[in-house]
């Protein structure tokens, strides 16, 4: 019998919650340690899963560490819904991302939660297993419920310890965003259900929710082009909406902004991918033809939103809002990624797979970059009490060590050669510019709109000549433990930039089976 790694991994932040509700201690050191030490015990088994990866066979669907068990089975309705579970290289990497930044994302948020310490903690480690479940779940209403179960805490997180007042409307504009794309999706996944199979009763029976077995039934019985589309659609709202893709990112903002520091975190290291995770996963290969249709549709929506979120970024005066633009913009990257290796040209497939690899790794990469960047606005806010850019002038002689963290993000940001921000948009620009050469030249604007930004946030806060002296160093400048927190990025930045093959090679066949789902 295989080791149930997933079903851990997914299961013990909830035992975790359970363990605080039922304890009903409010001390805030059996909060934190319990919390923090599932979260710990949770990134040492995705860094096992990592590990173990190349050498564990996997099945035809390239899954592997598979569980699948029976659910709710009704024979007489040929009901079938499975509790299977399966990872391969994309969700490994995602795995490896979420039990990465959730312990950094609490670790760093603790100190700014002045009260309901016990059920923050408790909110959190259930986003944790909503989020890991979404990300390893092979059946669509398991998916689903993972997807519906890390929405609802994350909205008392961001109602209940966000921007007093502000806070609530984003918790409401971010419910409502999230769940108007949860319903059609969901009408889209039974929809989907229904239509797998032919009419015949003795065909009723091989109906189900999994997704090797509906990928087989609409191989046998394929669904009509125009009903095609519609179906996708109410796939790719939903998970445009949680990228988001322009033009479905008006929530974005004020939740960033408003949520509490590790919601934030989250939210744009973590859910951000969960939209790009269900396209890979789901969208794609259940409706093959309907992507290639639609493509440039969905590579407009990416250049736009790279364009525009860069442009938006460009004249913030509000450091968490600047980075908040700056995250749709390089979302915009990945998308165009996802859907340019749609064409179904086989004299193309190396272009393809290189865009394919290049938006996997880069929802690692993005994610890494994006966190690190919300933790420096927050340490500077919580010295300062501000994020207004020109509050923070000529900051390198009071903070060098800040200084230097802040310059080794900002190039990753900028996806300088020899960080890991290079290595995923060089692939996906290099895809792009086999299959559409036009989406790829506006897509190269990322680069430079990026570098305008990034640079010139950086020139601001650092370099530029205060009004008045900067004094007691010692006390603005990083303390051991905020060192520790952006530790791990700066060296999956050098890895990732410097080496990347042991991620390229976990991603292998993962996008072999994508893009045999898509030619």
């Amino acid at each position: 019998m295989i080791f149930p790694i997933l079903s851990m991994l997914i299961f013990l932040p909830l035992i975790g919650a359970l363990v605080l509700i039922f304890a009903r201690r409010d001390d805030l050191p059996f909060n934190r340690n319990v919390t923090l030490g599932v979260m710990v015990v949770i990134l040492a088994l995705a860094m096992g899963l990592f590990v173990a990866f190349p050498s564990v066979s996997g099945g035809a669907n390239g899954m592997k560490f598979e569980e699948n068990s029976p659910w709710i089975h009704i024979q007489q309705l040929g009901l079938q819904i499975n509790y299977h579970l399966g990872a391969d290289g994309i969700s490994l990497l995602m795995i490896l991302l979420t039990a990465l930044i959730s312990p950094i994302a609490f670790y760093a948020s603790w100190n700014s939660i002045a009260d309901r310490f016990r059920l923050f903690s408790i909110m959190f480690l259930l986003v944790e297993t909503g989020v890991l479940g979404m990300f390893v779940a092979q059946d669509l209403i398991l998916f689903y419920v993972f997807w519906e179960a890390m929405l609802i805490p994350m909205y008392f997180l961001i109602g209940m310890w966000g921007t007093p007042n502000k806070g609530s409307f984003a918790a409401i504009k971010f419910f409502l965003y999230t769940m108007a794309g949860s319903v059609l999706m969901l009408v889209a996944i039974i929809a989907t259900y229904m239509l797998s199979t032919g009419t015949n009763p003795t065909e009723l029976t091989t109906r189900t929710f999994d997704l090797t077995g509906m990928l087989q039934n609409l191989q046998t019985h394929p669904i009509a082009g125009n009903i095609q589309l519609w179906l996708f659609l109410g796939f790719a709202i939903a998970f445009a909406i949680k990228i988001p893709i322009f033009p479905f990112h008006s929530w974005l903002p004020e939740a960033y902004v408003e949520a509490p520091l590790g919601a934030t975190i989250m939210m744009a290291a973590v859910f951000s991918k969960a939209g790009a995770y269900g396209l890979l996963r789901f969208g794609l290969p259940l409706f093959p033809a309907v992507v290639q249709e639609l493509a440039p549709w969905f590579l407009t929506m990416g250049v736009v939103g790279v364009i525009y979120g860069a442009l938006i970024a460009a004249v913030q005066q509000d450091m968490k809002r600047l980075i908040a633009f700056s995250s749709i913009s390089h979302l915009g990257l990945i998308v165009l990624g996802i859907f340019s290796m749609s064409l179904g040209n086989k004299d193309l497939v190396a272009a393809s797979t290189n865009s394919l690899t290049g938006a996997s790794l880069h929802l690692l990469n993005h994610g890494v970059i994006i966190a690190a960047l919300f933790l420096i606005v927050a340490f500077l806010e919580q010295r300062f009490g501000t994020r207004t850019l020109k509050d923070y002038l000529g900051l390198m002689r009071a903070m060098p060590v800040l200084a230097g963290f802040f310059l080794v993000i900002m190039l990753a940001a900028v996806a300088l050669p020899g960080t890991n921000g290079f290595v995923g948009e060089f692939l996906i620009l290099l895809g792009v510019f086999q299959t559409y050469p036009v989406f790829a030249v506006l897509g190269t604007s990322v680069a430079v709109l990026t570098a305008i930004y990034m640079l010139w946030m950086y020139q601001k806060t650092m370099h530029e000549s205060p009004v008045k002296p900067h004094a007691d160093v010692a006390h603005h400048d990083l303390k051991r433990h905020e060192m520790a927190l952006l530790a791990p990025a700066i060296v999956l930045i050098f890895w990732i930039g410097l080496y990347p093959n042991p991620f390229l090679e976990r991603l292998k066949d993962a996008v072999a089976w994508v893009l045999g789902g898509i030619k």
